[in-house]
């Protein structure tokens, strides 16, 4: 959607309407970027659950599906060097930033690993930083679903060996990133195989939908 349609239509609907929409979804957990935060929070202190917004720390759940533990770390944010650094400081405080939310990530995850049968890493850090975080990942995190600057994808099978998979949502918020898991992973490094072990696609939020006519009521044309 262009900006200025974007706009337009945010200025259209109320924080609160869309803090109860996601409440009606029941959505397990709602990662919240900082500029979202700032709006949805709006006449209000604090996000309700399952709102979670990003912050300097990761942040671990832990969900059941059945006798089966599923991880879900929300990886921390990378800070930005503040404006009045020269370029080339500037660059260096961005990797030290960025050096700081990996490791952050892989101590995060390497706990919680051997406690879950799938773990699923969530980052708000964009494409080309959560490109470099993959060959780290691997063997630790399952899946890295991203979030961000740069593109959107239904997969890629990532890592050294085919250890992680990266899956990251369009922009353009009209499609979503679907993950279906055919085989829980074995234990060590366990390589992804298309077809063979997961499925994954984008499903397109065409005419083909149907709308949910309750949340569907809660926003003008």
């Amino acid at each position: 959607m262009p900006h200025n349609e974007r706009d337009l239509a945010l200025s259209l609907v109320s924080p609160s309407r869309i803090l109860e929409a996601y409440t009606r979804l029941n959505s397990q957990a709602v990662y919240v970027s900082p500029n979202a935060e700032s709006w949805l929070t709006e006449g209000a202190s604090h996000l309700p659950p399952p709102f979670m917004p990003v912050s300097g720390a990761p942040c671990v759940l832990v969900f059941a599906y059945g006798p089966y533990k599923i991880g879900v770390i929300l990886l921390p944010k990378i800070d930005e060097p503040p404006m009045e650094l020269a370029p080339e400081k500037a660059l260096e405080a961005r990797q030290r930033a960025i050096n700081k939310a990996y490791a952050q990530a892989l101590q995060a995850g390497g706990q919680l690993a051997g406690n879950v049968c799938l773990l699923i890493g969530v980052s708000p850090w964009g494409s080309e930083e959560e490109r470099n975080f993959l060959p780290q990942a691997e063997g630790i995190f399952h899946i890295i679903l991203g979030a961000g600057a740069g593109y959107g994808f239904p997969f890629a099978v990532a890592g050294a060996h085919g250890g992680v998979l990266w899956a990251r949502p369009e922009n353009s918020g009209k499609s979503v990133n679907v993950i279906n898991i055919l085989q829980w992973p074995q234990q060590g490094l366990h390589l992804w195989q298309p077809q063979a072990n997961f499925e994954a696609y984008l499903q397109l939020l065409g005419a083909e939908i149907q709308p949910d006519t309750v949340i569907g009521n809660m926003f003008p044309e």
